[in-house]
C-alpha cells in the first residue's frame, strides 16, 4: 500500500513538470536547426543565378521561417525559398 502525501504528490508533480519542459526545449532545438544552408555556403539566388555565399542566418519567429545576409549583399537579407543549391 502506497501513502500519498503532500511532499509526494508534489514530487510527482514536478517531475512531470519538468519532462514537459525538457520535451518543449527539445522540439524547440530541432524547430531552430532545420535550417536548410549554413553560414559559408555558396547558393544561388533563383531571380538572377547569381552565386553567393551565406554570411549569417536567423530565425524569424513571428515569420516562421529563416532569413539570411551572403557576403556579396550584405545590406540586404533573403528567405530559404529564394535561394537554390549550387
Amino acid at each position: 500500500m502506497t501513502w500519498h502525501t503532500p511532499l509526494n504528490d508534489w514530487n510527482i508533480l514536478n517531475t512531470s513538470f519538468i519532462a514537459k519542459y525538457v520535451i518543449l526545449l527539445v522540439k524547440r532545438v530541432a524547430k531552430l536547426k532545420s535550417n536548410k544552408y549554413n553560414t559559408g555556403e555558396t547558393v544561388t539566388i533563383q531571380d538572377t543565378n547569381e552565386s553567393v555565399t551565406i554570411n549569417k542566418w536567423a530565425y524569424v519567429k513571428n515569420m516562421k521561417r529563416y532569413s539570411y545576409t551572403v557576403k556579396e549583399h550584405p545590406t540586404t537579407f533573403f528567405f530559404e525559398e529564394e535561394f537554390k543549391k549550387a
